[in-house]
């Protein structure tokens, strides 16, 4: 029976220390026999700041390492472990100068990046408490959605808010989805209502797994 890893994460501003502390966790996954490894949304490099977000976006196709500190590093842990690894996102530029795409990549055990999906429902909301989310305004929407093949079968990629739209969930599966993925790094407001409850509904409605 095919294993998957899925593999929680707190992450800060520093790339460098985030990707340090994520290997074990790799290393880990592998030893216990994981052919697939999910990492969360931002596990990377969470901002502290808009600003800091556009600094440290990426090249979609960097051409070297200086341009894709995140893509680098990851492609070389897929090839050190020999193992598929998604990463729940991370900051690519974007066409539109003052926003990033919030993109989701797959990196085969042989390093190479097989697979990219753009989120595109993006996190807008106002809470009774007071809290504020507008990820549009920093972030440009994806506008197609993805599956990938991997060892474990086929994956549909989606990026947490995205969990609150079930026809996007209903088109991956029609598309030949097996397992759908929703890497997340959910607020605790929101989460604590609705989080389990929406991915066990997409599950359900889809007859799919869901991670």
């Amino acid at each position: 029976m095919p294993r998957i890893a899925a593999i929680q994460t707190s992450s800060s501003d520093n790339v460098a220390e985030n990707l340090v502390k994520i290997e074990p966790y790799i290393a880990q996954s592998v030893e216990d026999g994981a052919e697939l490894i999910i990492l969360p949304e931002c596990c990377a490099f969470m901002q502290s700041s808009v600003s800091q977000l556009l600094e440290t976006a990426e090249e979609r196709n960097p051409v070297n390492a200086a341009q894709g500190q995140i893509q680098a590093a990851f492609s070389k842990l897929g090839k050190k472990y020999q193992v598929c690894i998604i990463v729940g996102s991370l900051p690519v530029k974007s066409s539109t100068p003052d926003k990033v795409s919030n993109t989701l990549m797959v990196f085969d055990a042989l390093g190479n990046r097989i697979a990219s999906y753009d989120k595109i429902f993006l996190f807008d909301v106002a809470l009774p408490t007071g809290e504020v989310y507008r990820e549009s305004s920093y972030t440009e929407a994806g506008d197609r959605i993805e599956i990938v093949d991997t060892a474990v079968g086929q994956v549909g990629l989606t990026i947490c808010y995205d969990l609150r739209f079930p026809e996007l969930y209903r088109k991956l599966v029609s598309l030949g989805a097996q397992i759908l993925i929703v890497p997340s790094a959910f607020s605790a407001t929101t989460g604590k209502d609705h989080w389990l409850p929406l991915l066990r509904a997409r599950a359900i409605e889809n007859c799919c797994y869901v991670i």
